[in-house]
């Protein structure tokens, strides 16, 4: 995972971070964008990560969006799917026009669309609906439909920093074992669980002390990322003391 700014280039991988010095000239970083989708907030920090969820490389366009990437999608056993960078016509409640907008598309398991934006100021999640207008891939066709719009703000962001730094670790667990599979270790973690029901990482790790430690915990927090499991990280980082259970 790379958070890029104008100098610095902080790499942070498996709960570890490393800091190298480099500069990024406009070019570089401009083909940079291209090759994980073009994003408008170029002068902001720049995050390219690895979501267990999506399986795939995002480009987050701000340290805001990768705050709530982390704290409340990627975590969030209710989610689906999500996309950064989306745009489309979208009408306000009170509008008389649509406008061109960018938004965070999100599909809920139950199939439910919604739109989330991410905005400055004070305050916390605001739910409405919004009507968004979007033309069909293969249908010569624009369909209007309402959706849950969902607005989040900065003040709420920071008060989210602390549990999606320690929520990233997690990810980073289950990003090391990306691309591969462990099926016997796999059945192993599953049977410490069920067996278990409630616990700390660290019984996990001594019910299945016969594989590999890090890919246990990438087994385990793939697990954990996809529902079902509730960990607690209200007092630390994932790790050997983190307390779990079934739900």
């Amino acid at each position: 995972m790379f958070e890029i700014e104008y100098e610095r280039v902080c790499s942070v991988y498996y709960g570890r971070e490393r800091v190298m010095m480099a500069t990024l000239k406009s070019k570089l970083r401009g083909r940079l964008m291209s090759f994980h989708g073009a994003r408008k907030n170029t002068r902001n920090a720049l995050w390219i990560v690895y979501s267990p969820k999506s399986k795939t490389d995002l480009s987050l366009a701000s340290n805001n969006e990768c705050v709530y990437w982390v704290a409340n999608l990627e975590a969030n056993p209710t989610i689906r799917s999500f996309k950064f960078g989306c745009e489309a016509e979208l009408k306000l409640q009170g509008e008389d026009k649509f406008r061109n907008r960018e938004f965070i598309h999100v599909e809920l398991n139950n199939g439910e669309v919604q739109v989330h934006t991410l905005c400055a100021g004070d305050g916390g999640i605001d739910n409405g609906t919004i009507t968004l207008r979007e033309l069909f891939a293969g249908r010569a066709v624009v369909e209007e439909r309402q959706v849950t719009f969902v607005k989040v703000h900065a003040d709420y962001l920071r008060q989210q920093a602390q549990k999606a730094t320690r929520t990233l670790r997690l990810v980073g667990f289950a990003s090391q074992i990306r691309g591969r599979r462990h099926d016997v270790t796999s059945c192993a973690v599953e049977l410490a669980i069920l067996s278990l029901k409630v616990g700390t990482v660290e019984q996990i790790l001594l019910a299945t002390s016969r594989h590999d430690p890090m890919v246990v915990l990438g087994v385990f927090a793939e697990k954990v990322l996809t529902g079902g499991i509730e960990i607690d990280l209200t007092e630390r980082a994932f790790g050997n003391h983190s307390h779990w259970k079934l739900t």
